[in-house]
């Protein structure tokens, strides 16, 4: 039996710009076109544990403050 690759890809869009990036890569001062994104997109195939599962949810948190956040 093979094991399927897990990861997870997140793409955040803002109007007609995209960035794509990798799970627990920093955010900190991401934009699209100089604007910040309003939209994720998770792809997500990955089995966890309590304790991962509870550092993806602190990683979902960075995002929507990376989303929410205005100079």
């Amino acid at each position: 039996m093979t094991e399927r690759k897990q990861e997870c890809k997140f793409t955040l869009k803002s109007e007609n710009s995209s960035f794509e990036f990798k799970a627990y890569q920093s955010l900190r001062g991401v934009r699209c076109e100089d604007k910040r994104p309003n939209i994720i997109v998770v792809d997500c195939y990955q089995s966890f544990d309590v304790v991962e599962l509870q550092k993806h949810i602190q990683y979902l948190q960075t995002l929507v403050f990376a989303m929410e956040f205005k100079q």
